[in-house]
C-alpha cells in the first residue's frame, strides 16, 4: 500500500514537472514570437519615419534649439492658440525654416500626432507650405521602449513641426487669418487645429 502511495506521489510529481515544462515552453515561445514581431514592427516604424514620410524627417531637439538660438524671443515670429512659431536656420537643410513649438495642453495622443505627420507629409498643393519634418523632445527611439509601449506616449512631451519659412506676408496675420479654416480640405481633428494654422500658405494663392 505504501509502495502504491509512493508511486502515485512520484507520478504526480512527474505530471507536475511535465505540466510546468509545457507551460514554460509555451510562455517562452510566446515571448520569442512577441520579440520577433516587435522587431519586425520596429523595423517598419524606423523605415517609415526615416524614409517613408514623403521626404519629411525626424529632427533632433538639440538641432532645433541651435537653429532657433534656444527658442529665443528674438527669433519668435508669431504665436497662435496652440503654439509658437520661431525662425531658425537649420544647417542640415542649409536654409531658414519656421519651427512651430506645439502647446500640447490637450495631450494630443501619439496616434493622432504620428498619423497627422504622415498626412501633412503626403499633402501636395500649391497653397501648402512645404513640410520638412517633426520632433518630439524627450522621445526615446529604442526597441525596448517600443516593446513596452512607452515609445508611443507623447503625453507631457514637447512637439515640434518644421516648415518652409514663408517669405510672403506677415506670419502673425497668417497665424490668425480667419480664411485658413475655409482653405483646409482634410477632416478636422484636435491635431489639425494645432497643426493647421501653419500649414496653409496665403501668398501666391
Amino acid at each position: 500500500m505504501k509502495f502504491d502511495d509512493d508511486l502515485l506521489v512520484e507520478r504526480n510529481k512527474i505530471t507536475d514537472i511535465h505540466g510546468g515544462l509545457i507551460i514554460g515552453g509555451v510562455a517562452a515561445l510566446a515571448l520569442v514570437l512577441w520579440f520577433l514581431l516587435s522587431c519586425w514592427k520596429w523595423k517598419r516604424v524606423l523605415n517609415f519615419f526615416h524614409k517613408g514620410t514623403a521626404g519629411a524627417r525626424r529632427f533632433e531637439y538639440r538641432d532645433l534649439a541651435t537653429a532657433t538660438k534656444n527658442f529665443s524671443d528674438d527669433n519668435k515670429l508669431g504665436e497662435g492658440a496652440f503654439g509658437v512659431v520661431y525662425r531658425g536656420y537649420l544647417k542640415q537643410l542649409d536654409r531658414e525654416v519656421a519651427v512651430k513649438k506645439i502647446v500640447n495642453e490637450l495631450n494630443v495622443g501619439h496616434k493622432d500626432f504620428f498619423t497627422e505627420v504622415i498626412t501633412i507629409s503626403e499633402a501636395r498643393h500649391k497653397n501648402l507650405v512645404k513640410f520638412y519634418g517633426w520632433c518630439i523632445r524627450g522621445h526615446s527611439w529604442n526597441i525596448i521602449h517600443f516593446m513596452c509601449g512607452w515609445f508611443w506616449n507623447t503625453e507631457n512631451k514637447e512637439l515640434f513641426l518644421v516648415h518652409e519659412l514663408m517669405k510672403n506676408g506677415n506670419l502673425h496675420e497668417y497665424l490668425h487669418n480667419s480664411e485658413i479654416a475655409a482653405v483646409q480640405s482634410w477632416p478636422t481633428s484636435p491635431f489639425h487645429e494645432i497643426s493647421g494654422e501653419n500649414e496653409l500658405r496665403l501668398g501666391n494663392s
